[in-house]
């Protein structure tokens, strides 16, 4: 049985998906492609809420998953503010209907804890980029 707790790094897919980013491997457009489907399955929903604790830990307001190689640098290769735009955009897409991981998460009784903290995250970093888009910075 596979890793599973609340947190955005408590599963085995996002694990992967850090491994991926430390090794230089992770492809954000693969990411995209799995998110122009109509229903996000868990890869996807998990990558992409992983994705974001990442980003705030690039930014010191989180913990770095603890993965051998994994730095803010290997991150921010990969998530630079416009991809990190785009997962504010859609990442609220894995916490609605029509997304496996909160298909699994809603028969949980850990299901508020789950969303909160993704919710918390997707809003602490679109504030982080609406700071910065105001500094002239984004985009």
């Amino acid at each position: 049985m596979g890793a599973w707790g609340t947190g955005p790094y408590d599963n085995d897919t996002a694990m992967d998906a850090a491994a991926l980013l430390a090794d230089g491997q992770y492809s954000f457009d693969d990411l995209v492609e799995m998110f122009d489907d109509d229903y996000i399955e868990h890869d996807a929903g998990a990558e992409a809420l992983m994705l974001v604790e990442a980003t705030l830990a690039t930014r010191g307001l989180r913990e770095l998953p603890v993965t051998e190689g994994l730095t803010a640098e290997s991150i921010s290769a990969v998530v630079d503010d416009t991809r990190a735009a785009w997962l504010v955009e859609h990442a609220p897409r894995v916490l609605g209907p029509g997304s496996e991981e909160f298909e699994l998460w809603s028969e949980s009784d850990s299901f508020n804890g789950w969303a909160e903290r993704a919710i918390r995250s997707v809003a602490e970093l679109r504030n982080i980029l609406t700071a910065v888009e105001g500094q002239g910075s984004l985009l």
